[in-house]
């Protein structure tokens, strides 16, 4: 499975041009900040920007909240990315970067979520034909 990802770093400035890339979207990962809040409602708007434009399928993500090693720095309590990621269907997983924890998981979610939607468009196919 090769996974392309692309960054939209979640600023208005470039979702013009990014949100071109959006149209055949296989799945979601969004990263937030548990250090600035208004991450979370980025992703969150972004997130509905992409399953509109992808309503026909069903579009598989992940809410990755990122800088856990920064205890006494966060604001966002897990909670509010896990109730976020609920109310989007979506699945919700913490990591460092820097310390390069919890960094894998997510990942292989999304490999095998997309594994699994190709299994069943590849059984489809088959069964059509």
């Amino acid at each position: 499975v090769e996974l392309v990802f692309v960054d939209c770093s979640g600023r208005d400035v470039y979702l013009d041009l990014i949100s071109r890339t959006w149209d055949n979207a296989s799945m979601i990962l969004a990263v937030v900040d548990v250090t600035e809040e208004d991450t979370y409602t980025r992703a969150k708007a972004i997130i509905e920007l992409v399953k509109k434009k992808n309503a026909d399928k069903k579009l598989p993500g992940v809410i990755l909240a990122n800088k856990t090693d920064l205890t006494g720095r966060r604001s966002v309590p897990p909670k509010v990315g896990s109730d976020l990621a609920a109310s989007l269907g979506f699945l919700y997983f913490e990591c460092t970067a820097r310390e390069y924890k919890g960094i894998e998981e997510p990942f292989f979610y999304l490999a095998n979520e997309w594994y699994k939607l190709h299994s069943e468009t590849a059984e489809s196919m088959a069964n059509v034909a």
